[in-house]
């Protein structure tokens, strides 16, 4: 009868170890995930934050699958500000450099006191996010990119 009630403990025990096992194994790619959705600080100063992530988009019914660049912008005063964006970028295909460039304000961002824009798959504003690469098929990938402020007010 001992024996019966070792081997039930010792079995119990072992789909305890499976269990905890496999919970182990999710939170580590819930974790890879999410680390790889971090927000950078690319600019900031005591009125303005502009951060930038890279994320996948996945349109399956059109089989579009691709890398952005998102952004966030965030008001840090607490007044309004109107936010003059010049954005240029760097893409290579082929081996070859294809710069497009900017040299005037070509985004105004209207922001209320503390508001947050924020990129997003969903998103089809170019201040709020840019393309990187296709994730399916060979395409141009961004290799650089660059956000000037022309003019705060």
């Amino acid at each position: 009868m001992q024996k019966q009630i070792f081997n039930i403990q010792f079995y119990d025990k072992a789909i305890r170890i499976k269990k905890l096992g496999k919970i182990l194994i999710l939170f580590c790619f819930f974790t890879i995930d999410v680390q790889g959705q971090e927000w950078n600080v690319y600019s900031m100063d005591d009125k303005l934050k502009i951060e930038f992530r890279f994320d996948e988009c996945h349109d399956k019914i059109n089989d579009v699958h691709q890398q952005r660049v998102f952004f966030r912008y965030s008001n840090l005063t607490d007044n309004s500000l109107e936010v003059h964006l010049i954005m240029s970028s760097v893409y290579m295909k082929n081996g070859k450099e294809t710069s497009i460039k900017n040299d005037k304000p070509e985004f105004i961002l209207s922001l209320s006191p503390g508001q947050i824009l924020e990129g997003n798959c969903n998103e089809t504003d170019n201040f709020l996010n840019l393309f990187s690469k296709m994730l399916n098929f060979k395409s141009s990938e961004l290799k650089d990119f660059t956000i000037k402020i022309a003019e705060i007010k």
